[in-house]
């Protein structure tokens, strides 16, 4: 009876995990396609493309203009930076089918899910509402998706871990999780991966991360561009920290999504939902299938 259970329950999960990567393609392709057509410039993907080609990523006060919206270290604007002789039109498609498959890739089987929560909040209660945030900010290019698919990769292949550390920052604190596990392998890798990547951009422009870091101190304590939610860093990373431990400690990696989704250094209202979603296929894969006639458990994965 397990066994058919587990079987008809890997079959749905294929099924709708087949269904949701052709959702997000189809998604992602014809909303890049729609911006192309009707002149559309997404707030994000302009801003990474628009800093990619130009000659300083930063500006001077985080978001007083289009120069100052870019946050991140400059990797991801260096990695941009090599694929602008495509142009303007391809990168715009290319970008938001990217930030949809990954939107699909940090939920998998829940994407179908996902999508229509998503769709039918932004159309009841608007796109500023909660469950609309992951469709939200896909939709104007953000790199929050990205983000949550890295961290899901991220626990069987540490290297993800390295987007996450040179684009958010603080959601990094997530390779704690190896460090609690006893897992130093892991650890390192997700640590070396990101220190060589971080090298390989400082040999090709040091002035960039010279100009990062005197941007961040520089604007320490400049008000947000959007609301956030107040609860300082300082206070979320111990809490953080401490769910990951106990996560780790527990063997439950859907937490790993939800805890660190509050350890970004700017937390934006209703933004930590984008990353939270990754939870959802960690947590049903980490549970195991139970036969209804006998309540046995069957084999944990």
């Amino acid at each position: 009876m397990v066994t058919r259970i587990r079987a008809a329950w890997t079959a749905r999960g294929r099924l709708l995990d087949g269904a949701g990567l052709l959702t997000a393609l189809a998604f992602g392709l014809a909303v890049g396609m729609g911006y192309l057509t009707l002149g559309v410039r997404p707030v994000d993907t302009d801003m990474i493309w628009r800093v990619a080609g130009a000659d300083q990523y930063y500006g001077l006060v985080w978001g007083a203009d289009t120069a100052s919206r870019y946050v991140y270290p400059p990797a991801l604007a260096q990695v941009v930076g090599f694929v602008r002789p495509i142009g303007w039109p391809a990168f715009l498609v290319a970008w938001q089918v990217i930030v949809f498959a990954a939107l699909w890739a940090a939920t998998r089987s829940w994407a179908p899910v996902v999508f229509a929560a998503g769709l039918v909040s932004a159309v009841v209660m608007g796109y500023g509402s909660p469950l609309a945030n992951p469709i939200t900010l896909a939709l104007v290019g953000n790199i929050q998706s990205i983000v949550a698919a890295a961290i899901v990769v991220g626990l069987r292949r540490p290297a993800a871990w390295s987007f996450v550390l040179l684009t958010k920052i603080g959601p990094g604190i997530g390779v704690l999780w190896f460090v609690a596990r006893g897992e130093w392998r892991r650890a390192a890798t997700a640590v070396g991966v990101t220190a060589a990547v971080a090298f390989v951009s400082f040999v090709l422009a040091p002035s960039a991360w010279a100009d990062f870091v005197g941007f961040a101190v520089a604007n320490a304590g400049t008000t947000p561009p959007l609301d956030v939610i107040p609860v300082p860093l300082i206070v979320r990373v111990p809490l953080v920290a401490g769910a990951l431990v106990w996560a780790a400690r527990t063997d439950r990696p859907w937490v790993v999504p939800l805890a660190v989704a509050w350890a970004s250094l700017a937390l934006y209202t209703w933004s930590w939902i984008s990353i939270s979603v990754a939870a959802l296929p960690l947590w049903s894969s980490s549970h195991a299938v139970r036969d209804p006639g006998t309540g046995t458990t069957g084999s944990r994965r």
